[in-house]
């Protein structure tokens, strides 16, 4: 199945090391492209976005992670790409600057983007609003969540005998 967001097609190609994987990153003629070098691992990653309709390419990113390509993450927010390594969640703008570097301290559950201003990272036993610039808006620690649901821009968390509500706009 191909991946398109926002008119751009999203490839991801998977290396045994990086040097491979900056090579061919370096061969996709790409406007744009970045090595995220604090990030390493077991498997090396190039994404490589094209324009949708012309396959003219946009950007890479070469990154390292001990993930399969299947437990990874990349959000388009408007202008900004929003990329899971696995170990770091960083921000990057349209010239492929990070913009910030979050550290991801315990398994991510999941991205959801609560309006064109926050960010929700929810983490296993973390939650963290973050603003485009980076800024912890707000940050949570729990026990081990079992179950989210969402409903009227406020999320309930439920662990082994508690259930939190947290408003998403507060």
């Amino acid at each position: 199945m191909k991946r398109i967001c926002n008119n751009k097609y999203l490839k991801v190609y998977k290396f045994s090391n990086l040097q491979e994987a900056v090579k061919f990153c370096a061969n996709q003629n790409s406007i744009h492209s970045i090595e995220l070098e604090e990030d390493y691992g077991e498997f090396f990653y190039c994404c490589v976005c094209l324009h949708s309709l012309t396959r003219d390419p946009i950007f890479s990113i070469v990154f390292g992670s001990d993930q399969q390509d299947d437990n990874l993450n990349i959000l388009f927010w408007e202008d900004l790409i929003v990329i899971d390594t696995g170990q770091n969640i960083y921000l990057i703008n349209h010239e492929m600057q990070i913009k910030a570097k979050l550290e991801i301290t315990s398994p991510l559950m999941g991205l959801y983007l609560i309006n064109e201003g926050q960010l929700l990272v929810l983490e296993e036993t973390f939650l963290r609003i973050i603003s485009r610039e980076g800024v912890i808006l707000k940050d949570m620690l729990f026990d081990l969540i079992e179950r989210v649901e969402i409903d009227q821009n406020k999320l309930y968390i439920d662990m082994d005998q508690k259930q939190v509500v947290v408003d998403l706009l507060s």
